[in-house]
């Protein structure tokens, strides 16, 4: 598929100036650990590919990844918690 072979080779190149995303992730280790500090209770991550936050989430919290079905197999090959469109859900505050 042409989209895994694209994202291998940007792969190679993510941390310099010709990645085209390379203004978000030159700080993401930043980014993340900050989210990392202020999640509490239940994490719900929207789109979490291969959940790579997880890591950055403290153990005594309870993570939640969730993703399309048609992107996260056929695209990242990754399973998460749930196969869903977030636009969908009807959540309740607190």
């Amino acid at each position: 598929m042409l989209y895994k072979t694209l994202k291998k080779t940007l792969a190679k190149i993510r941390s310099t100036p010709f990645h085209p995303q390379w203004f978000v992730y030159r700080n993401e280790h930043w980014h993340h650990s900050q989210i990392g500090k202020q999640a509490a209770g239940a994490v719900l991550d929207i789109g979490c590919a291969d959940q790579y936050i997880k890591t950055y989430i403290q153990a005594n919290h309870n993570y939640i990844g969730l993703d399309y079905y048609q992107t996260a197999v056929h695209w990242y090959a990754t399973q998460p918690h749930v196969y869903g469109d977030a636009q969908a859900f009807s959540l309740a505050s607190a």
